[in-house]
């Protein structure tokens, strides 16, 4: 009688741990939002590609963050490098695969891409001063040789999408303030206009640098409008402007 109890106290433990266990896979399968990369040209789910890829999500770009360079939102991604010199006359230095490592200025090998427009230049170098992250929804990034799919981007490839209309009003207002004559202020607005969608942001970026000459100041305005009854079917236009007056350079 010991053994036959002792053996269906056994077989029941088993049964209550594998249906606990069937429980919790089918609530962590339910909870977890599925992630889609879009810079793959055709959408598909990030766990099922094959290759190396990181999203970003606005949550980790805005989140407790000064805005002032790319470093800040991609200092987690794996095998990409980038050393800020808070220098507003130089780009960041990005290093992804070994490509753009010994560039003396700018970014080489790696290919940017705001809303589609590009920021690298035909001859292969990029800039980032012209990107809103205020205004940022995500951001993905390619590694390895799936960025050959957008040209000679040998390191690899980031892809900055901004922030669209919606369908009811929303606004808001940011006012940051730190150490070294650190300063920001950004006002956005996103709503709908009959069938029309649109967001608009404006930013002011000034900041004194914690060396002598290092002044910067940074204007910037996104407008983004769609109009469609379907994603198959939208149009979308996209206007950003930057406008940079004072960026010294405290090491020339």
């Amino acid at each position: 009688m010991h053994v036959i109890s002792r053996a269906l106290r056994t077989h029941c433990v088993v049964a209550v741990l594998a249906l606990t266990a069937t429980l919790v896979t089918s609530v962590h399968a339910d909870d977890i939002d599925e992630i889609t990369v879009t810079a793959t040209r055709i959408e598909r789910p990030l766990s099922r590609l094959p290759f190396s890829a990181d999203v970003v999500t606005r949550d980790n770009i805005a989140s407790a963050q000064p805005l002032l360079g790319l470093d800040e939102s991609l200092q987690q991604v794996p095998g990409l490098q980038m050393q800020n010199r808070f220098n507003f006359a130089q780009d960041l230095r990005i290093s992804m695969r070994g490509f753009g490592a010994r560039a003396a200025f700018g970014i080489r090998g790696i290919r940017i891409i705001v809303d589609g427009i590009p920021e690298t230049l035909p001859d292969g170098q990029s800039g980032v001063d012209g990107i809103d992250l205020g205004s940022a929804q995500r951001i993905e990034v390619l590694r390895g040789g799936a960025s050959a799919i957008y040209g000679n981007a040998g390191g690899g490839v980031i892809l900055v999408d901004s922030r669209t209309g919606s369908d009811v009003f929303t606004s808001e207002v940011a006012l940051a303030a730190g150490a070294d004559g650190y300063q920001r202020v950004e006002a956005n607005a996103a709503g709908p206009v009959g069938d029309w969608r649109y967001f608009a942001a404006l930013s002011n970026l000034t900041i004194d640098g914690f060396r002598d000459h290092s002044e910067a100041e940074n204007r910037q305005a996104t407008l983004r409008l769609s109009y469609g009854a379907g994603e198959a079917n939208d149009w979308l236009l996209s206007l950003h402007h930057t406008d940079q007056p004072i960026a010294n350079d405290p090491g020339g």
